[in-house]
């Protein structure tokens, strides 16, 4: 893994090692809407307390910025039993109960991706 941060190293190898193999590995992304930081903000809070109180389904979370620095966007990677949970978890989500996204998107991840160095 050569050229990656230890810290980015760490997150790979722990996802691997965490993925409980029955489950199914989703990639759920929502885009922010236009001018909707300070909604973002009101409901910042209450996300992060949402993401910790599932924080053994959550493999990993972060905010997409732009290029000013602000939160525009959502990535979250969530280890779940199939499609309706995914689709459950983000509906529950208070940025979702909040209206903030303009667009959601959810991806399945490959549960068995190798890092490999390019």
């Amino acid at each position: 893994m050569i050229g990656l941060p230890a810290r980015r190293r760490w997150c790979a190898t722990a996802f691997r090692m965490q993925w409980n193999g029955d489950t199914t590995v989703f990639a759920l992304i929502g885009f922010d809407k236009p001018d909707s930081v300070p909604l973002r903000m009101a409901t910042w809070e209450a996300h992060l307390a949402f993401v910790r109180s599932r924080r053994s389904e959550v493999k990993f979370a972060a905010p997409f910025l732009n290029d000013a620095g602000e939160m525009i966007g959502t990535l979250l990677l969530v280890d779940l039993a199939d499609r309706l949970a995914a689709e459950a978890f983000q509906a529950e989500d208070p940025y979702t109960r909040a209206d903030l996204f303009e667009r959601r998107e959810m991806k399945i991840c490959p549960p068995n991706y190798e890092f490999v160095d390019l």
